[in-house]
């Protein structure tokens, strides 16, 4: 058995501003900025840009996260509103650290989705002080604007999944071309295998057997990652995040998080399914 393509994909403005979106059209679709990529590498990006991008792929777009400013929150606020502003329904986020109270100026104005960032690398913050922040975020939002939803920026990590996030996304699903490690996941088991593309780790009779006959790939196709094989190890990657949407689907389908009304742009799939979605992150 072969497994599914993602039903979710996000997609960064900064890494694709002129892709063919409609190529993505059997997918939700995320859009995201991509600021964080573009700041690492002296890039600048402006809201009129993402705006612009936006009503392009409203069609195709479920919603779109609004240009936000690691470290400066009234610089997130003047950046969402210019983005309402220009007749987009931006998703604000806050970051790691920023007080919780911050989440009220927004839900204030109606907004009943929000991203929570400044997570992904684990950047100066363990992730025992992450977590709390997390913790911290949700009981003031449960307590105060119960109806708020939440999407986490690279957020995979076990210990976090345990919150009621409504959807999350990671750039961790491309590791194997990126960075010549998979993480083969086994679709009846569950189990994830840690595979080095270094010519010898997939032919390990418990890896060599999970691609032949759940992945319909031959070991010798992908014992090493590079360019001769970069569309085939996309799709081996990809095929392996579906597997863990399908599980985390699986694992809280008797916790479902009520669909937010914010954000909502003009793809025919509007509401993002509450599973994570692989993509480029923010």
């Amino acid at each position: 058995m072969t497994p599914a393509i993602p039903t979710n994909t996000l997609v960064s403005f900064y890494y694709y501003p002129r892709y063919d979106i409609d190529r993505l059209a059997s997918t939700t679709i995320i859009g995201d900025s991509g600021a964080f990529s573009a700041i690492m590498q002296g890039a600048t990006i402006e809201t009129p840009q993402l705006v612009a991008w936006a009503h392009q792929w409203r069609h195709r777009l479920a919603w779109i996260a609004c240009l936000d400013v690691h470290g400066d929150p009234l610089a997130t606020r003047r950046n969402w509103q210019e983005m309402c502003d220009g007749g987009i329904p931006g998703v604000p986020s806050i970051h790691c650290g920023e007080p919780v109270t911050e989440v009220d100026w927004y839900a204030e104005r109606g907004v009943d989705f929000m991203g929570l960032g400044g997570l992904a690398g684990g950047g100066s913050m363990t992730p025992d002080v992450q977590f709390r922040w997390l913790i911290q975020v949700f009981k003031h939002a449960e307590k105060n604007f119960p109806q708020m939803r939440f999407h986490g920026w690279g957020i995979t990590r076990p210990k976090f999944q345990r919150l009621p996030f409504f959807s999350v996304d990671s750039s961790g699903w491309g590791a194997a071309y990126r960075y010549a490690r998979l993480a083969l996941r086994h679709p009846h088991t569950g189990k994830t295998i840690g595979v080095a593309m270094n010519g010898k780790d997939v032919y390990k009779p418990e890896v060599a057997l999970l691609l032949r006959d759940h992945y319909g790939v031959n070991p010798s196709q992908v014992a090493t990652s590079g360019p001769h094989n970069r569309l085939l190890m996309v799709e081996l990657c990809a095929k392996s995040a579906a597997i863990q949407e399908q599980q985390w689907r699986y694992l809280y389908r008797r916790k479902p998080i009520s669909v937010p009304t914010w954000g909502q742009l003009g793809s025919p799939h509007t509401t993002p399914r509450p599973a994570p979605a692989p993509g480029r992150g923010a």
